[in-house]
């Protein structure tokens, strides 16, 4: 038994060092910074455990799309991988691939005022007041979801750059952003739109890992990339790469004084739920880098 096993593991080995090339959806809306961590990451996963020396290369798509065209093209196979939110309705026809790739940071979201406005934010002391503010938000995020479900006064747009005007000229009060997102938004709209900063002291918390899919009819890749994975956590390449990317955000953003409001995402599949604890639900007080 012990020997059919090991042939097993063997076998499956070997077909995954003949895989060279995987194609991966470049998301519209995503900073360049961003789909190069994704790249990077996904490299490292798939090359973790080649037995032949054989590089796996990923090549994303040349066109960026958005949420529902990356889950349409990974299902009928024309793409290999995507990457976003977890989400139970998604995985009814992709396969997640259970590890966060931002060590559920994703779910801490400053939020993007108006700098006249940080007095009255400084002012709030409890998420009602909060909802009881006027939020601007994308049309097609996942965060939306959560927050239309927890009756958030809220208006959207499709484009951020859109979010980013209504906000300028107080059509309304605040928007948000993942930490991993803030400070390099800010830093391209600042010369444009003067009047926006990073609010000083709230962070918005809601469970949204960032999982890779793949087609449910690609098992082998799933595997390979969940092992891959599990493989550079281990030896200390995420890290590396994580704080390579990330590392700074702590400081950047003073994110352990920050007062946080809990919205729970009623979203998530029992299968993400349970592997909170072993993998993304990362407390924001004791950053892991």
């Amino acid at each position: 038994m012990v020997l059919r096993i090991a042939m097993l593991i063997y076998f499956c080995l070997c077909q995954w060092s003949a895989l060279a090339n995987v194609t991966l959806t470049a998301r519209a809306g995503v900073s360049y910074e961003r789909q190069e961590y994704i790249n990077n990451v996904l490299v490292a996963a798939l090359n973790a455990n080649q037995l032949n020396g054989k590089i796996v290369s990923v090549t994303p798509i040349p066109t960026r799309i958005g949420y529902n065209a990356s889950t349409f093209l990974v299902a009928k196979n024309e793409v290999d991988v995507t990457y976003f939110p977890a989400d139970k309705e998604v995985e009814k026809s992709l396969s997640a691939i259970r590890i966060p790739l931002y060590k559920g940071l994703m779910g801490y979201r400053t939020l993007l005022i108006r700098k006249t406005s940080q007095k009255e934010f400084a002012q709030l002391s409890s998420l009602d007041e909060l909802k009881a503010l006027l939020k601007g938000t994308g049309t097609r995020w996942k965060s939306t979801q959560v927050y239309d479900f927890h009756e958030f006064d809220y208006v959207t747009a499709d484009r951020m750059s859109s979010l980013y005007k209504m906000l300028d000229v107080g059509k309304f009060d605040y928007t948000s952003r993942g930490v991993i997102e803030a400070v390099a938004d800010l830093k391209a709209i600042k010369n444009r739109f003067t009047s926006l900063k990073i609010e000083d002291n709230i962070l918005l918390y809601t469970e949204l890992p960032i999982y890779f899919f793949v087609a449910q009819n690609k098992p082998e890749l799933a595997e390979k990339i969940y092992l891959g994975l599990l493989k550079i956590i281990e030896n200390g390449q995420f890290d590396t790469l994580f704080s390579k990317f990330y590392a700074t955000i702590p400081a950047e953003l003073n994110l352990k004084s920050r007062k946080i409001y809990h919205v729970e995402n009623p979203f998530l599949s029992k299968e993400t739920l349970e592997n909170a604890q072993t993998f993304w639900q990362q407390k924001i007080k004791k950053p892991a880098f």
